[in-house]
């Protein structure tokens, strides 16, 4: 399943959620991604305070 750019957007609760969420959208942030038909995941490279939660879609 491919998103547009303002649909992914909508995920975000919020104007810091997005700012941080950019920060994290390049390819060589992401140890490991994965996705199935319903959801995405995946390990952010040196992030260690924060678990990854699914996002079920």
């Amino acid at each position: 399943m491919k998103f547009t750019h303002e649909q992914i957007l909508k995920f975000a609760p919020d104007d810091a959620s997005v700012k941080a969420g950019k920060a994290l959208a390049t390819p060589s942030k992401w140890v490991v991604t994965a996705a199935h038909e319903k959801a995405l995941w995946g390990i952010v490279r040196g992030v260690v305070k924060h678990r990854i939660k699914p996002l079920s879609i």
